[in-house]
């Protein structure tokens, strides 16, 4: 039986956390061990995980720590993970179904590459957990051209390889202001496109909650969506090329020719027409969405790329 190591950051979450707790030490046919890092709360989130330490001593694990924000939350998390053979994020306030990470682990199984990730597909439901919409995944361009143009992936749909997860820890102390870091499954997926594998299922084994609440990106309406697509081209700056160059610097050893190139041009766009040009006409930056794709343009043209 796989050994699988789960990290999830909290912040306030007593209303939804206890449920998600227990979705995934419930898991199927797998040794699963969870590490929960607590951003801060000034709720009773940590009292609840502590009772559920008790119920579940050998599988749960607790870091306290200051209020850093998710990404940097996130990352500091792949520093206290126990030895495992695959490992995965989880959000606070999902229900995970029970052959979630099973099937996960059949996926990786057969890669062929030892940095690997995989990406699952979500059904997204409100609090009452009544269906909303879904998120199939299968069908967005698997390239890491498309990564860089716009992360559409959820991280806490990902399971990936020690390797990959080794490899996404050299970022684990990185420190740029919150506008500029990358988020955490943005990271790892980073990892895996440019030195591995990365496989994309269209079954849906999690319940993505969507709520006000939500301290990630997700959440309700035409004005929530609006204000994140602003601060994602006006406010989020050179997270792109910011990344590709601790790339470069960390893992270059490891990368195919031509994904080294691109990493280049999107690291050194800024200081090279040519290579501006390119990013703005390479069908390989295509996302599979029109309006991401002229998102992404634009920031390569506000040189914040």
């Amino acid at each position: 039986m796989r050994k699988v190591e789960i990290l999830m950051s909290t912040y306030n979450g007593e209303k939804f956390v206890e449920a998600q707790i227990k979705s995934i030490v419930q898991q199927k046919n797998i040794d699963i061990h969870l590490t929960i890092r607590d951003d801060g709360s000034k709720d009773d989130t940590i009292s609840i995980i502590k009772m559920q330490q008790k119920k579940y001593p050998d599988r749960i694990a607790l870091v306290e720590g200051e209020n850093v924000g998710y990404r940097k939350s996130f990352l500091r998390l792949l520093d206290f993970a126990i030895d495992a053979d695959y490992y995965g994020f989880a959000d606070q306030d999902d229900l995970w179904k029970e052959e979630k990470i099973s099937r996960a682990v059949e996926c990786l199984e057969n890669a062929e590459k030892p940095i690997c990730l995989y990406v699952g597909s979500l059904e997204i439901v409100d609090s009452n957990l009544q269906e909303i919409d879904a998120k199939d995944i299968s069908s967005i361009p698997n390239t890491l051209g498309s990564l860089f143009t716009r992360n559409r992936f959820a991280g806490c749909t990902f399971l990936f390889s020690r390797t990959c997860k080794e490899l996404a820890q050299k970022f684990s102390k990185l420190n740029y202001p919150q506008n500029q870091m990358s988020d955490h499954d943005f990271l790892v997926a980073a990892c895996a496109y440019s030195c591995g594998t990365v496989i994309l299922d269209s079954q849906k084994n999690i319940l993505h909650i969507r709520h006000s609440s939500s301290v990630t990106s997700g959440g309700n309406g035409l004005k929530k969506r609006f204000q994140t697509e602003w601060n994602y081209v006006f406010n989020r700056r050179n997270v792109q090329s910011t990344l590709a160059k601790e790339l470069l610097e960390k893992c270059s050893d490891k990368m195919p020719i031509g994904k080294e190139q691109l990493l280049s041009e999107i690291a050194s766009y800024q200081h090279n027409p040519r290579t501006k040009l390119r990013l703005l006409f390479d069908s390989d930056m295509n996302c599979g969405t029109f309006v991401c794709n002229l998102e992404c343009k634009l920031k390569v043209l506000l040189n914040s790329y």
